[in-house]
């Protein structure tokens, strides 16, 4: 799960999400949510195969914090270190 902290509120209607495909394609779902006034996670929007980058559209909300959760991963993950030499 990753959390993005906005420090204040501010109206939120997509995000960019990206995955390191060097190592495969491994989120095969994915929900993005904001935390609502009452402290509790509001689902914006769920989907498949994040791949490169994925611009997700949804109706403004206005937040502080929006977070990714994974929901299915690839069963079958690439091995070896994301880090490369230069």
């Amino acid at each position: 799960m990753i959390e993005l902290d906005l420090k204040y509120p501010e109206r939120v209607s997509h995000v960019m999400i990206m995955e390191d495909i060097a190592c495969g394609e491994r989120i095969l779902k994915y929900a993005v949510e904001a935390l609502a006034k009452d402290n509790k996670w509001q689902t914006l929007c769920t989907g498949e195969c994040i791949g490169h980058k994925r611009i997700e559209q949804f109706d403004a909300v206005v937040t502080s914090k929006i977070r990714l959760r994974t929901i299915s991963e690839a069963a079958c993950q690439a091995t070896g270190s994301p880090f490369r030499s230069i």
